[in-house]
């Protein structure tokens, strides 16, 4: 079963530029999900979206679990603020 877990950083975004000169967000994904499931068995994924920088930012969230959107929006985070959340689904 696939399960995703996105933000709207990509590849273009510096993240060592934030880093190094000290100013804006720093955003960061966690997501972790139950290590083993039968089928049909119930399962969890907990994601957590964190602003580790000095500046807020709005991130878009996107949770794809065996390939159902599940969630689709937009956080809006100051600067020290974590956004977090868990979804229960059966595993196939």
């Amino acid at each position: 079963m696939e399960l995703t877990a996105t933000t709207n950083l990509d590849a273009s975004d510096s993240m060592d530029a934030a880093l190094v000169d000290g100013e804006g967000p720093v955003i960061g994904l966690d997501a972790d999900g139950t290590d083993e499931a039968i089928v049909g068995e119930n399962a969890t994924l907990d994601v957590t979206i964190s602003n580790s920088g000095n500046a807020s930012d709005e991130v878009n969230v996107g949770v794809v679990i065996g390939g159902e959107n599940i969630e689709n929006t937009t956080v809006s985070l100051d600067a020290g603020e974590e956004w977090s959340n868990s979804y229960d689904y059966t595993s196939d």
